[in-house]
C-alpha cells in the first residue's frame, strides 16, 4: 500500500460567503481521506438549455441550493419544474497532490442525467437517477481556487421529454404520484486515495449456484500485471 506523506488543506467556499475548512492529516498507509461537499451550492435553472459552463460566472438570478436535496423540495416556485439546471461550487486546494495519490469526486445520485465539469473542463457524464458514480479529477485540480459544476437534465410530467430523455422510458419511483426529485439529491464528496486502489466490484451469480467476483485494482504497478484484475469463481 502507498502511504500519504503530505498535508492537504481544502477550503470549500461558495459565493454566499460561508466556508468550511477540512485538514487531511497524516494517515496510516492505505487510509482514504474524504472531504464532504454537502453544503450550499450555487444554483440556477436553464429552461432553454442554452447555458454553457463558462457562462456561470456572469449568470443572473443565482440561488443557494442545499446539497443533497432536490430543487422541487427546496424552492416552492420550482415544485413542478422539469428541465435543465446547473449547480456549482468552489474548492480551494492549498497543496498539490503527490504523485502517489488521486482525487475523485463522488456523487451519491443525481436525477437524472449529469454532466460534471472541473475548472470548465468536462470530466464526464452519467445517466441514471439512483446510482452512485465518481470521476477522477486529479489532473484538473490545481493549487488555488477550483470550480466544480454539474449540469442536470431531468424530464417530468411537463415536459415529459428533455434533450431526448423521455420520462415514460426511464426508471423512476413515485414521482408521478407525488413530486419529482431532480438534481443533486444525494451527497457529494471529494476523496483522496492511493493511486493504486480497489475499483468497482462486480458479482455475477448464476442459476446453478455458481458465482464470479471481479475486483479490479486500478492503477496497479505495471511491473505487477497479476494485480490488474483479481477474479474469484465458485
Amino acid at each position: 500500500m502507498l502511504s500519504i506523506r503530505c498535508l492537504l488543506l481544502f477550503c470549500l467556499a461558495a459565493d454566499c460567503g460561508s466556508a468550511v475548512s477540512v485538514a487531511a492529516p497524516r494517515a496510516p498507509a492505505g487510509q482514504n481521506q474524504t472531504i464532504p461537499l454537502n453544503r450550499d451550492w450555487n444554483f440556477v435553472t436553464d429552461p432553454g438549455g442554452s447555458l454553457k459552463v463558462n457562462d456561470l460566472a456572469s449568470v443572473e438570478k443565482v440561488r443557494q441550493a442545499l446539497v443533497p436535496g432536490s430543487w422541487q423540495s427546496e424552492f416552492d416556485d420550482l415544485r413542478d419544474y422539469a428541465g435543465v439546471a446547473w449547480y456549482w461550487t468552489s474548492l480551494t486546494v492549498d497543496h498539490a497532490l503527490p504523485t502517489e495519490l488521486v482525487a475523485l469526486v463522488r456523487f451519491g445520485a443525481v436525477d437524472y442525467r449529469a454532466e460534471v465539469y472541473v475548472n470548465q473542463q468536462k470530466v464526464g457524464s452519467h445517466e441514471g437517477g439512483y446510482l452512485p458514480f465518481e470521476f477522477d479529477v486529479t489532473s484538473l485540480l490545481h493549487a488555488g481556487e477550483n470550480q466544480l459544476a454539474v449540469r442536470v437534465a431531468d424530464p417530468g410530467a411537463k415536459p415529459d421529454e428533455v434533450e431526448g430523455i423521455k420520462y415514460a422510458e426511464i426508471p423512476h419511483g413515485k414521482q408521478n404520484w407525488y413530486v419529482q426529485t431532480s438534481g443533486l439529491w444525494q451527497g457529494v464528496e471529494l476523496e483522496v486515495r492511493p493511486r493504486a486502489h480497489l475499483g468497482a466490484v462486480h458479482i455475477t451469480a448464476r442459476a446453478d449456484g455458481s458465482f464470479r467476483i471481479e475486483a479490479p485494482i486500478v492503477n496497479a504497478a505495471a511491473a505487477d500485471p497479476a494485480r490488474e484484475l483479481s477474479k474469484i469463481s465458485g
